[in-house]
């Protein structure tokens, strides 16, 4: 036996046997039996796509940058006193 049986697996595959390097597989047969020439594709229009996820996600970058520019005063000041503190520790 050259593999495993479980999981479902279908007996082709378990049952196969390796092959020649460089050799050509066996072509399986499609199941498809119409001939491609004969295929008629109908022409559609593309779906629209949704743009709620790029307003919304416009409107969190927008929230974000809002709020690291209204914050960012606060954090300059804070981070001189910090800077202030230790040099007046050293």
């Amino acid at each position: 036996m050259a593999g495993y049986m479980g999981f479902g697996m279908a007996r082709w595959i378990y049952t196969q046997r390796p092959r020649k390097a460089f050799s050509k597989g066996r072509s399986k047969l499609s199941c498809n039996t119409l001939p491609t020439f004969n295929r008629k594709f109908k022409l559609q229009p593309s779906k629209r796509s949704d743009h709620l996820y790029i307003v919304m996600s416009l409107l969190l970058i927008g929230l974000f940058c809002f709020t690291v520019y209204s914050k960012s005063p606060k954090i300059v000041t804070h981070s001189q006193q910090i800077e202030l503190e230790k040099k007046a520790v050293n």
